[in-house]
């Protein structure tokens, strides 16, 4: 095995280290970029609001006095979503019941007004292709020109009644052939993430406005810049990342749980400053592989103090070169492999600065709470992982992903959505890295702490 670990004997002649250096097959994959907690929680939260027809002449007048009216409530923000809408613009859904609400009784009785209408693509009121009965003979527009429907406000912030004693005593509504017709919708409770997913909104539930960026996580455009920034090498970080977890625990000293990082920062091609394996079983004699182990040594913590090593000797004068004392370390910042020494002995890092910020870590699995918490305050810019935990793991935030089929089913997961969360104090992006070959996955037990 030592064999085919080692590094090409020209090697020493280059002070980048590239994972061609090493005799390793890249993995062939492709990277999913999680979604954050709000994200995955805007997929599906919905909240309903009261929508009402008004005189197209009457609609800032009308606007004023709502919103005067609702202005001390707790009030749910709902800016993503159009105000005024014409008929036409309605959603599929809609224009069959707004063409009946023109033709109903002014005197309706308010038990029926209050009734929630359910607004789903898939109503066969949307079909009138094939149904007949439920086309309209004629557009709402040629019959009520002057109408706009509105979007008065979110039905927990006032009462049914409250507002159609409201709008049905003002002068314009008086004045008018109209009264209040007021329906309760659903509509998407948080802005939209991208131009794709306000069409689809505005076709199923309310006309909905992409305001160019995403309030619940990274913008979009930034995602896929990364993404293609590193989809060239991140086979080959992955594929070194597998190596230097299995290192380790061939040698007995940890989980096959692997960790590479690279610095993007001082060259145009990405060059590896680390490589390190888990280690929780190093130096504990008779282990039998229960129980956490050193915790301290995760592959993600090594790889984190392995950089701090690297910096504090770079930064010494005295110290030509980084060296290796000897002495047990908590956190295993020794090189403990064959990879690991190599990587070690000649990748270059600049002296000082914050520990790992702007680098990024390549990881087989995804890292427990613990580790997470020590990316981030380590100052990462991008993480990828392999292996999703959904028992341990702090990164993912959704509850399915693509990847379901690696542990044989959907799992829920801890959703805690670490890497981009408005409580802490740094984010960084994350993907999730999906082979093309499972048989290049290491997947351990997910009750394992990565």
């Amino acid at each position: 095995m030592s064999s085919s670990l080692s590094p090409r004997t020209s090697l020493s002649q280059s002070n980048s280290i590239e994972c061609n250096d090493y005799h390793l097959s890249p993995r062939r994959g492709r990277l999913i970029a999680l979604q954050t907690c709000a994200e995955a929680h805007a997929q599906i939260q919905t909240t309903e609001a009261y929508i009402v027809e008004i005189p197209l002449q009457s609609a800032n007048t009308i606007l004023k006095i709502v919103d005067g009216a609702i202005r001390d409530s707790n009030h749910i923000n709902l800016q993503h979503l159009r105000r005024f809408v014409k008929p036409e613009h309605l959603p599929n859904s809609l224009k069959h019941h707004a063409q009946h609400a023109a033709q109903t009784s002014l005197d309706t009785d308010l038990s029926l007004l209050s009734t929630p209408i359910d607004i789903h693509i898939n109503s066969p009121i949307l079909d009138q292709n094939t149904s007949t009965h439920h086309a309209p003979s004629h557009r709402p527009e040629e019959t009520h020109p002057s109408i706009l429907y509105f979007l008065a406000s979110a039905a927990s912030v006032i009462s049914h009644q409250s507002l159609y004693s409201l709008l049905s005593t003002t002068d314009l509504f008086l004045a008018s052939k109209l009264k209040p017709h007021l329906r309760i919708i659903s509509v998407p409770l948080f802005p939209p993430t991208s131009e794709e997913q306000a069409n689809g909104w505005s076709q199923s539930y309310w006309p909905t406005r992409y305001k160019g960026n995403n309030p619940q996580g990274p913008h979009p455009p930034i995602v896929a810049r990364a993404a293609v920034e590193m989809q060239n090498h991140a086979g080959e970080f992955m594929g070194l990342a597998r190596r230097a977890g299995l290192e380790t625990a061939l040698a007995l000293k940890g989980e096959p749980i692997g960790a590479v990082i690279v610095d993007r920062t001082q060259s145009e091609e990405p060059a590896i400053a680390v490589a390190a394996g888990d280690a929780r079983w190093e130096g504990i004699i008779g282990h039998t592989r229960q129980g956490p182990g050193n915790v301290t040594t995760h592959a993600v913590m090594r790889a984190v103090a392995i950089v701090a090593k690297k910096r504090k000797a770079l930064s010494d004068e005295q110290q030509a070169a980084a060296t290796t004392s000897g002495i047990p370390d908590s956190f295993a910042d020794e090189p403990l492999t064959l990879l690991e020494k190599d990587v070690y002995q000649r990748s270059i890092l600049a002296a000082g600065g914050y520990l790992c910020l702007n680098l990024e870590i390549y990881l087989t699995h995804e890292p427990c709470v613990m580790c997470c918490m020590a990316i981030l305050h380590s100052r990462f810019s991008r993480v990828v992982f392999g292996q999703r935990m959904t028992r341990t793991g702090g990164l993912t935030a959704d509850g399915k992903t693509d990847c379901d089929t690696y542990t044989g089913g959907v799992s829920e997961g801890l959703g805690y959505g670490l890497f981009w969360r408005p409580q802490l104090n740094w984010k960084f992006l994350t993907w999730q890295w999906v082979d093309h070959d499972r048989s290049q996955t290491t997947l351990i037990d997910e009750d394992i702490h990565a």
